[in-house]
């Protein structure tokens, strides 16, 4: 389930989702919604999960930001756009006590 603060925070544009990304860089990003309508030019989306994410018509959405997301198989891409190399492992800094991200 997409996290909704992290959802209403996106839908308020870049500059403040880049302002509240910025400051909570080790949080995990949990996106699964329709991300069709949404302009995304220059959104931080390191580590953003992106599963089950639909971003067929996302609005300028670069494959630069994919390749520093999350994706999976069921992520779904605008034309053009290749599915990046799996997420890597994120550093010790981001895991949690119990060792998840």
């Amino acid at each position: 389930m997409a996290n909704e603060e992290q959802l209403y925070i996106l839908q308020q544009g870049r500059s403040t989702w880049n302002t509240w990304r910025q400051q909570r860089l080790k949080e995990l990003i949990d996106l699964y919604p329709d991300l069709s309508r949404i302009c995304l030019s220059e959104a931080n989306l390191r580590w953003a999960n992106l599963q089950e994410t639909r971003l067929t018509g996302a609005k300028h959405l670069t494959q630069d930001q994919l390749n520093t997301a999350c994706v999976y198989e069921n992520t779904q891409f605008p034309e053009g756009l290749i599915r990046p190399a799996p997420c890597p492992a994120k550093p010790k800094a981001f895991r949690t006590p119990q060792g998840r991200y």
